[in-house]
């Protein structure tokens, strides 16, 4: 058994893309729909988890790296919707606490541990927010949806792992925090694109190509989403990097 300070998961591959392409990576190991790297980033151990998408995907991922590895800190990053009009592209969701469309209970974050994702929030100067996130089976891309699922949570943030990604960490004793970024805020209506994304969390780039072919409209939406991936992609590697100062301080 192997041990490891900080793992952070990501559904997919362009969530963490920067950090990754940065790593000295050391070990590389395919679970399953997860990829886990691990190895030296800003002269520090870290491991970085790519479990494809949707909550059973992480449940794996995590249970494999809780007991392969025993990580002291799990960090589940990626984009998010919006579910506030007060965000934009870009800014971060730190969670207190997630919650589950499906009827599970909710689940706090420890105060600790928030507190800690904020000051790397203000080490990075990234805009940020503390609140809750709902997990959701589907992607919500609806405006209205959003804001009702807000209200209705009272959360600022919508997602489709971070709840899984929380149970599981308590499931193995191993502290945890949440931090996404918004890729679509509230007012934003998100084309329903899920079949361009393999079960690893990957561009399938023949199933975008038949999306469009069907859906021809959505090329219109692409640049858009495009810039707002830039803006949460560039926030997250931002954020993993602040951890990172902290923890070396």
């Amino acid at each position: 058994m192997q041990h490891t300070p900080l793992a952070i998961f990501a559904a997919l591959a362009d969530e963490i893309r920067i950090t990754r392409s940065k790593m000295e990576v050391d070990e590389r190991v395919t679970v399953h729909t997860a990829c886990v790297v691990r190895g030296q980033y800003l002269k520090q151990p870290l491991m970085l988890v790519r479990t494809g998408v949707g909550t059973a995907a992480m449940v794996r991922a995590v249970a494999y790296v809780c007991a392969q590895y025993r990580p002291a800190l799990c960090l589940n990053v990626g984009y998010c919707g919006g579910a506030t009009p007060e965000l934009v592209a870009g800014d971060l969701v730190i969670a207190d606490c997630v919650h589950d469309t499906d009827g599970a209970a909710s689940l706090a974050i420890d105060a600790a541990r928030v507190q800690h994702a904020v000051r790397a929030a203000e080490t990075g100067a990234l805009n940020h927010r503390v609140g809750g996130i709902v997990t959701s089976a589907q992607v919500v891309s609806d405006p209205h949806e959003k804001a009702y699922l807000g209200t209705q949570y009272t959360v600022i943030g919508i997602d489709m792992e971070s709840h899984a990604f929380v149970k599981t960490c308590n499931d193995h004793g191993t502290a945890c925090a949440v931090t996404r970024a918004v890729i679509d805020p509230m007012d934003m209506r998100l084309p329903d694109m899920g079949d361009v994304v393999n079960e690893e969390g990957e561009i399938d780039v023949v199933g975008t190509v038949k999306h469009l072919l069907r859906k021809p409209k959505d090329l219109f939406a692409l640049p858009k989403i495009e810039y707002c991936a830039i803006q949460a992609r560039e926030a997250i590697a931002k954020f993993i990097d602040a951890i990172l100062s902290l923890t070396e301080q």
